[in-house]
């Protein structure tokens, strides 16, 4: 595990470096409809092929987000979980 520069005592997380994200929604505990509703918000801002970065802090947020992916057409691209959190990367598709 890596040493986080930021913050000594919270473990840094490898990001893939090959995807840049052109937003990052940071949804801490948020439950699944007021996150369904922030990645909407986040998702309708911006072009299709840009990628999102999700921060989620609740377990139950893995299913959450693959159905809400898969109902509105965007693309996971990758997703790492942790014990505290789990990052997802999510390419917008969809028909906006």
């Amino acid at each position: 595990m890596q040493a986080n520069r930021g913050h000594p005592l919270r473990p840094a997380v490898p990001r893939p470096l090959s995807r840049e994200a052109h937003t990052v929604l940071d949804a801490g505990g948020d439950t699944s409809a007021a996150l369904a509703a922030s990645l909407y918000r986040c998702m309708d801002a911006m072009a299709r092929g840009q990628i999102l970065h999700v921060i989620c802090g609740t377990p139950d947020s893995l299913a959450d987000v693959v159905e809400w992916c898969s109902l509105e057409g965007h693309e996971i691209l990758t997703i790492q979980g942790s014990p505290n959190e789990t990052l997802y990367w999510i390419r917008k598709g969809g028909h906006r």
